[in-house]
């Protein structure tokens, strides 16, 4: 299920629903740095997190502090970057383990696999 305000900008992931008919998919459609200010204040938690997605939003660590509250053990950030991604990284501080992989449709981009060591 979709819900949130900005649920038309993420159509992308709607197939993904679909297509994952036998499991369970929420799909919260909203600003990152809305939920995660949302999060560290009320303590509420959304559940067990798998993954976090977010393209041409911020610079990884930016990003990261963005999406760590919803990191868990076993939670994987998707995050597309540009040509600058391995700059992005080398900025990042410590608590992350960061994997890129070449995108397939653009050769200067990247894609950040993410994990968070500090809650393995």
């Amino acid at each position: 299920a979709m819900r949130g305000p900005c649920a038309t900008e993420i159509e992308d992931f709607s197939p993904v629903s679909r297509t994952t008919s036998r499991i369970a998919v929420d799909i919260i459609a909203d600003r990152i740095e809305s939920s995660a200010n949302h999060f560290r204040h009320t303590k509420a938690g959304v559940g067990t997190v798998d993954v976090v997605s977010a393209r041409a939003l911020a610079a990884l660590p930016q990003l990261l502090g963005w999406a760590g509250p919803f990191f868990g053990p076993h939670t994987v950030g998707v995050f597309l970057k540009g040509k600058d991604a391995v700059a992005e990284v080398a900025k990042v501080g410590a608590g992350w383990q960061i994997k890129l992989v070449p995108s397939v449709t653009d050769v200067e981009a990247r894609v950040a696999v993410v994990r968070s060591v500090a809650t393995t």
